[in-house]
This record gives structure tokens, sequence and C-alpha cells, in this order.
């Protein structure tokens, strides 16, 4: 099945820790979308969420990857309940397909909340390896962010960005 990843799982390290590696289709966006920090995290912060706005010039940039059903399944717990999954069109290569990808549940959407500095340097980190266009990166470098009270998971999540995985780029 594609999946197409926007968040924290744009960074194939990251990725590849949580489920294992996977098929890369290729960089995708999806139009009438627009990438917001507002889905409640189990930790208190906000997460990405690729929220639908219909508007013609609102786009989400992201990957598209191939994932197996057992990658699918793992990817659901890392993802847990805040999340439904959704069946969109995107452009990836010129071409529209049809792909899944998550969206915040509604009663998960709070505008107030702000990500930690790591969530938002892994979807960042994910940017520059994909090679977004330097205004969307410019977009999440700007965006405001707040320290993780907790050490050890700001630091496990570190490590994320910093180490080669087996099979990784």
């Amino acid at each position: 099945m594609l999946y197409f990843a926007y968040g924290s799982n744009l960074l194939s390290r990251r990725l590849t820790a949580r489920i294992g590696a996977c098929a890369v289709v290729g960089t995708a966006q999806a139009g009438g979308y627009r990438l917001v920090f507002h889905k409640r995290g189990t930790d208190g912060s906000a997460k990405a969420d690729a929220s639908r706005t219909r508007g013609e010039n609102d786009t989400v940039l992201g990957v598209l990857y191939r994932l197996t059903r057992v990658q699918k399944q793992r990817l659901d717990e890392f993802e847990g309940p805040g999340y439904r999954t959704e069946e969109i069109i995107i452009r990836c290569s010129g071409e529209r397909r049809q792909a899944l990808t998550y969206v915040a549940a509604e009663e998960q959407i709070d505008a107030a909340l702000v990500p930690f500095k790591w969530y938002r340097d892994l979807v960042m980190a994910g940017a520059y390896q994909w090679g977004f266009p330097t205004a969307y990166i410019e977009f999440l470098e700007t965006h405001t962010t707040w320290h993780d009270p907790d050490r050890e998971r700001h630091r496990r999540n570190m490590v994320v960005l910093k180490t080669r995985l087996p099979n990784s780029e």
C-alpha cells in the first residue's frame, strides 16, 4: 500500500526505526491541504497534521512510501488513536495517485499547542533530506517550539537525528 508521510516520518531514519526499511516511491504533494502543528500528542505537545483546506494554493509536501500490511499495522500503533487514516489524492512524479495518510482526529485538535523542538527538527530533517523548497523549510524553521521537559524523551528522539540506522541513506 502507498503511504504519504508529511510529519516526522518524512525522515527515512525515523520511519525505518519505527517499522523497518520500506520502499520509497518518491516525493509527493497533497493539494488542498496545509501543514499545521495542532494535533494533541500523548506527550502534551503538538504534532503535525495535514489539515484539509480545499484551497488551491495550499499544499503539503511529503514522501510516498510503499508499506507492507505488517508495516502499516506497526505504524498504526506508533501514530495512535489521535490520528485516523484517510485516503487522499497526491501528486508524485507528475502523476495523480491514491495514498493513505494520517490526519488528526477532530477531538485531538488544539490550536494552542506547540511542538517540542526535537519533533519540529525531525520534520525539518526530513524536509532537508528530500530537498524540499527553501520556503517550506523556512516555514518549519520559524515555527514556534518549546523545550521538552522530559530529558530522556528528548535524548531518545535526538538520537534518530544523529544516528545512521542500517539500510538507511
